[in-house]
């Protein structure tokens, strides 16, 4: 850790005489002069000296530094790891939810670089600095109900799945219990939503197929997308296809945008069942596509729908014969991963259209 202090004889020269610290370069240009230790243990051995709140005003003084400082995004961990030291000691309510805020952010970025471990640690003091302070879920609700759903995620990405599961009914419970609060009245759906699929994927992780599909099916009957009843494609699928031109599919190309985010939750979903249905249930597979289609045609396009129209594509071609038809479709997929912020779904796309 490095400070500002003022040059010449000032408190710290008798530590730069004894070369206890030593005056360093600038680190940018902001910096007039620098002071760090010799050593890391004599860093340490200087922060034994302190007491316990003595420490915590020191990290609160210097995440407070960093948070003046016009370079707050540069900083932004080394402000969230010295607060989250000095919690004890912070009685602003703003600050605690603000601090809790930052952790879900800085898990997220820990998340997106597979960096699990460190994103749980984030999540876990999100947590106990909502619960130490007394905000828990009765006064940020959504934050805190938002937390849990990632923590169950990274649980089962690190193979915890013990505690995956716990932290799933956990967190199911809260979401039910907390229907009434005003932050949550309009969420609440698509939080279930989110963590079903959390559980989903865990399942399908764990070759538990069969169990992750049925539980899919499941939720998109409580979202009031209900499946065929009739078992055979042929039944269903001509009521579809009277929905969209067969002879000019690139025309589905001109499909608003998809903005409701239960139906993108409900796709979410239905991409995550149909490489499991295909594998292990000739029966829902078809149907599965057919919900699909029917959401995405009477929606709008997103970037989940362009995997939707390449499964779709198979359909036709491995049970309906239909190849011009299908190659359409393959060819509408790989256009809309283009339009669309679509990678995580390019290279299933590709692999189907070619």
């Amino acid at each position: 850790v490095a400070f500002h202090f003022f040059s010449g004889r000032g408190p710290l020269y008798p530590a730069i005489e004894a070369e206890l610290i030593f005056v360093t370069a600038p680190r940018n240009s902001r910096e007039s002069i620098c002071y760090c230790f010799s050593h890391e243990r004599i860093q340490q051995a200087a922060a034994i000296l302190l007491t316990g709140e003595e420490i915590a005003q020191v990290h609160l003084k210097i995440g407070r530094w960093y948070a003046a400082t016009p370079y707050e995004e540069e900083f932004s961990n080394q402000i969230i790891d010295h607060l989250n030291r000095a919690v004890e000691i912070i009685n602003d309510d703003e600050t605690i939810v603000r601090l809790a805020q930052d952790n879900y952010k800085a898990a997220l970025q820990a998340k997106a670089s597979t960096a699990y471990d460190i994103a749980i640690l984030y999540l876990e003091k999100s947590l106990y600095v909502l619960d130490k302070k007394g905000f828990s879920v009765i006064k940020e609700p959504l934050l805190y109900i938002e937390n849990m759903i990632q923590l169950t995620e990274l649980k089962y990405l690190t193979s915890d799945f013990s505690g995956g599961d716990t932290l799933y009914k956990q967190t199911m419970e809260l979401i039910i219990k907390n229907i009434y609060f005003d932050s949550l009245k309009d969420c609440q759906l698509s939080l279930k939503i989110k963590l079903h699929l959390v559980v989903i994927n865990s399942w399908i992780a764990l070759n538990r197929m069969e169990d992750a599909l049925l539980k899919g099916v499941e939720v998109l009957n409580e979202l009031g997308i209900a499946l065929p009843v009739e078992d055979n494609p042929f039944v269903y699928y001509p009521s579809l296809e009277k929905m969209y031109d067969t002879s000019n599919i690139s025309a589905l190309l001109d499909l608003p945008p998809m903005r409701d985010e239960i139906y993108l939750l409900a796709l979410n979903i239905i991409n995550a069942l149909m490489s499991q249905a295909y594998m292990v249930s000739p029966k829902y597979y078809p149907k599965i596509c057919y919900v699909g289609l029917k959401l995405c045609i009477e929606n709008g396009n997103c970037a989940s729908a362009a995997h939707v129209y390449a499964f779709y594509s198979m359909l036709l071609c491995g049970v309906m014969s239909r190849y011009r038809e299908g190659s359409d479709f393959a060819q509408l997929a790989q256009t809309l991963t283009g339009k669309f912020d679509a990678r995580a779904y390019i290279p299933r796309v590709e692999m189907i259209a070619n």
